[in-house]
């Protein structure tokens, strides 16, 4: 992004995606938002005058509301230190559901609890519309399986430098495609899609 060397950028034009998160017992203004979430729901829904009792509250409400949300604790991810807010995104369900198993059971596997053998995750659509910074060819040091320090730096340049995110291949799923969104303006739709459960099998999580 500056004028010596420009980084590629990719253009979505209702550009279909596919997200998945676990979701939470439901309690009013929680209902599926982690906790560093609720104050954002609560102030995008007294911004359009929704009630907070809302518990049915769209994808899009939910991204928004977590995209805007100020902290100093997210979760920390390939492109984001914990400093700020990152949703991922992936273009299939396969995708998506590749890259959440694999880092859900990399941490049963590393914990001697009792481990849930049914994990139930929301799976919802999201239309992109707008421009990212495009890595998926180029930036080796960016995919890097295990190592996200690259890319967390990388991440947080680009995001102070006004990007709305950022278009990866996926490190999970061989040939498919990950969008890290930054800025909510990026989304224009979000549709709630069927949930997907994974069955812990001791070793490997398997889709039921």
């Amino acid at each position: 992004m500056t004028a010596e060397s420009p980084i590629p950028t990719h253009h979505h034009e209702g550009t279909k995606v596919f997200n998945l998160r676990a979701p939470r017992e439901p309690s009013a203004v929680d209902r599926h938002t982690e906790p560093e979430e609720r104050e954002g729901v609560q102030n995008f829904m007294a911004q359009y005058q929704l009630p907070v009792v809302d518990r049915l509250a769209s994808p899009l409400s939910r991204l928004k509301a977590y995209l805007g949300s100020s902290g100093s604790s997210f979760s920390i991810s390939r492109f984001s230190d914990g400093s700020y807010p990152a949703v991922y995104m992936a273009d299939s369900d396969e995708t998506s559901l590749a890259e959440v198993s694999f880092h859900l059971a990399e941490r049963l596997r590393e914990t001697s609890a009792v481990k849930t053998k049914i994990h139930t995750f929301q799976l919802s659509m999201f239309i992109l519309k707008g421009e990212t910074v495009d890595v998926r060819v180029g930036f080796p040091k960016l995919h890097r399986k295990d190592d996200w320090s690259p890319a967390q730096a990388f991440g947080a340049e680009m995001r102070t430098a006004g990007a709305k995110g950022i278009t990866f291949k996926s490190v999970r799923n061989r040939g498919g495609v990950c969008t890290a969104v930054f800025r909510a303006t990026l989304v224009e739709d979000g549709l709630p899609l069927p949930s997907v459960s994974l069955q812990w099998d001791g070793r490997d999580l398997v889709r039921v």
